[in-house]
């Protein structure tokens, strides 16, 4: 197919979705998402072409631009009433979770199978804020992880790990549009459905590590070496986190508060592992700088300087937290960067880089996942140069594909993983490639910044 051919294809297509009516169905047999909750799930896109339709502006939908290609097809009659070659599903929940439980259970369909999940509520989150998030597994599915973030006015997320998939539920309204509807739009899709441009690289972050992986030359050692640190490196460290945004990630997403828990639930996930054991406290979802923020000359061509310039250490500590990370709604384009990271500060770029005819990295909760996960990683010492790289055997055209664990320096799409390397046989790694190690190492002396003003 030809890159022009593709274009206007997906252009038809968003207009469908977009300024066409579009119907809503019940989920049935004939028409069932890769994840569905029964009884509180209604498909909207694609359908079965049986109930009324109705039309509504849903605005811009956030839907991975590699997703749109996936579905692009010669016939664009196939993305229409029956869309069964989709790779992606648009529907509406209601009040998944009414009561919010320590412990709660939920009935799902995954692939056409009806399972019944167990979920706990996650430790990462002391805000009485109408936002929690859930952590469990699926019955029978070795190694599978489920993470899910409700908050109010049916805002749902998900992510759903199998040995051989990564399924991601999220809203995909922008925060304007979402505001004229109780019933919000979120999107289905298995992360292999999703084409990555692979002929692209981008730089994960513009932090330059060094060999030694101790004198890292973004920590400020002067503070660490005057912390004292009576705990071992297999003691938990709870290390206190403020994440701040700026008004254009705001206006992105329906709640930028429900999406940001979502991200640092599956940064709890990682960072809790037995062989690191770090808890990454939520001190607050801070929006009250948002305009500071925006408003700094350098914003969109260094972001780090400008959340560190607004957000002041001498603040941090007074608020008693140890680091702030900055969860950025612009496409800053100095040197390539997704994010960096230096002392009490990280930024991450939310947005989808606008490179090509489609970036490698669009800007989707799974790659926004691993950026976070990365900058934080090197606010505790992980570096690039104790990644790791693995084989793993698929039904490629080669036979195999190549993962990396999440300190890589260019992101790789859907092989990029959110793992740090270790050298636990439990994990992917050896002794010469164990961040985790590192973490172990920084974790004490990062959970007392708090008590700096450096």
């Amino acid at each position: 197919m030809s890159l022009k051919k593709i274009f206007s294809t997906k252009l038809v297509l968003l207009v469908l979705l977009l300024l066409v009516a579009v119907i809503a169905v019940p989920v049935s047999a004939t028409d069932t998402p890769l994840f569905s909750i029964p009884g509180k799930t209604t498909v909207v896109f694609p359908n079965d072409g049986v109930s009324m339709f109705r039309s509504v502006d849903y605005g811009p939908l956030d839907i991975p631009e590699g997703l749109l290609v996936s579905s692009m097809s010669d016939d664009i009659s196939s993305q229409s009433s029956n869309a069964d070659e989709a790779s992606y599903t648009l529907v509406t929940f209601d009040d998944v979770i009414p009561v919010r439980s320590n412990s709660i259970s939920i009935p799902i369909t995954l692939y056409g199978i009806d399972y019944t999940i167990f979920l706990e509520k996650m430790n990462f989150d002391p805000l009485n804020d109408g936002i929690d998030s859930y952590q469990g597994s699926i019955p029978g599915i070795d190694n599978s992880v489920v993470i899910i973030t409700v908050g109010d006015d049916n805002i749902f997320y998900g992510s759903i790990q199998l040995p051989d998939d990564y399924i991601e539920i999220y809203p995909v309204q922008d925060r304007d549009h979402s505001l004229r509807t109780t019933q919000l739009l979120h999107v289905i899709y298995s992360q292999k459905d999703v084409v990555y441009n692979e002929t692209s690289d981008v730089s994960f972050c513009g932090v330059d590590s060094t060999i030694d992986g101790i004198g890292l030359n973004f920590h400020n050692d002067d503070v660490i070496s005057s912390l004292s640190n009576d705990l071992g490196e297999y003691d938990w460290a709870y290390i206190n986190v403020l994440v701040v945004t700026d008004t254009e990630f705001y206006s992105m997403v329906p709640n930028w508060k429900v999406s940001a828990q979502q991200y640092m639930a599956q940064a709890n996930y990682y960072f809790q592992r037995p062989d690191i054991k770090v808890v990454l406290s939520v001190i607050d979802y801070d929006d009250s700088k948002m305009s500071d923020i925006s408003n700094h000359p350098s914003v969109k061509t260094q972001p780090w300087g400008s959340v560190s310039s607004v957000y002041l250490n001498n603040a941090l500590s007074a608020r008693n937290v140890d680091i702030c990370l900055y969860l950025g709604g612009y496409d800053v384009a100095q040197d390539d960067y997704l994010g960096y990271a230096m002392t009490r500060h990280a930024w991450a770029q939310m947005k989808a880089r606008s490179w090509g005819w489609f970036s490698p990295y669009d800007g989707s909760a799974p790659s926004r996942h691993c950026i976070i996960i990365h900058e934080l990683g090197h606010m505790l010492r992980a570096s690039h140069d104790y990644a790791y790289s693995w084989d793993v055997q698929d039904g490629s055209f080669w036979g195999y594909s190549t993962k990396y664990s999440v300190m890589t320096e260019g992101f790789r799409g859907s092989n990029h993983l959110c793992e740090f390397s270790s050298s636990n046989p439990s994990y992917h790694g050896d002794a010469f490639h164990d961040n985790a190690k590192y973490i172990r190492l920084a974790k004490h002396n990062v959970s007392r910044y708090r008590n700096s003003v450096l």
